[in-house]
């Protein structure tokens, strides 16, 4: 008896300490877009409809800048894209694994995501927060797409081809025949369209010095941005986003109204 009894101490034992499995970690759930700065009243409708908050369900959110009309959205892990005018893009989802409420106060890494956003033409600054090597960006555009590890880029897309700069961080690209290139820290890739080609390739440089202080003021925008907005979330775990205002605000240049 004493031996049985031994044997299903052992077996007990090794149920409680065996490992859980690796794929127990929890699907994303849907985040929202927030809507922080709409110029002169761009296109912004949620499936197809018009939208009616400035908070939106992250999927299928689609964004039409005609001319002199300009937007700053943020996602919530904190990324800001700014669109300018002549501009469309659709954030087709954007996923994460944990509510704005269980974020530390100093959190500087957001927490895994997936994101997917596809842009159609314009000009676009986006500032991130450092993304986990488990979080997924995508940009998809009529000329390839780009898998982005970046807090700083921008996008410039026409009729004509796209380029990419990466001000920090690093990118990959696809193009849609399947061949990849890579991106460094400080580096831009540009796409020509030829009609004498059948593929555009992706012309790898590094970033002049005019071009990366040309691009300051409109990350600096972006960064006020991030600085502008909480996102929480309430009892029943939707996600809110909260506009607050801190002295760089109350201190700007004129030129630098974000507001």
């Amino acid at each position: 008896m004493k031996i049985i009894k031994t044997i299903t101490v052992a077996i007990a034992c090794a149920a409680f300490a065996a490992p859980a499995p690796a794929n127990t970690q929890l699907a994303p759930d849907l985040g929202v877009v927030y809507v922080h700065t709409a110029r002169n009243a761009p296109k912004i409708t949620v499936d197809g409809k018009t939208a009616d908050s400035a908070t939106l369900p992250a999927s299928n959110v689609k964004f039409e800048c005609g001319a002199g009309r300009k937007v700053f959205f943020v996602l919530s892990n904190n990324t800001v894209v700014f669109m300018g005018e002549n501009s469309e893009a659709k954030v087709v989802s954007f996923r994460q694994s944990q509510t704005a409420a269980k974020f530390p106060k100093d959190e500087t890494e957001a927490t895994r995501s997936e994101c997917l956003i596809d842009i159609k033409k314009g000009d676009f600054f986006f500032v991130c927060p450092r993304l986990r090597p488990s979080s997924v960006m995508k940009i998809s555009s009529p000329f390839g797409t780009f898998d982005v590890q970046s807090t700083e880029f921008a996008i410039k897309v026409s009729d004509n081809g796209m380029r990419i700069s990466l001000a920090a961080g690093q990118a990959s690209f696809k193009a849609p025949d399947g061949k990849t290139d890579f991106l460094k820290n400080k580096q831009t890739g540009t796409i020509v369209k030829s009609d004498a080609k059948e593929r555009y390739p992706l012309k790898i440089s590094y970033i002049s010095v005019i071009d990366e202080e040309k691009m300051k003021p409109d990350f600096e925008r972006c960064r006020n941005v991030f600085r502008s907005v909480v996102f929480k979330s309430d009892d029943n775990g939707k996600i809110l986003a909260e506009r607050v205002v801190h002295k760089e605000f109350l201190m700007r240049r004129a030129d630098g109204d974000y507001r």
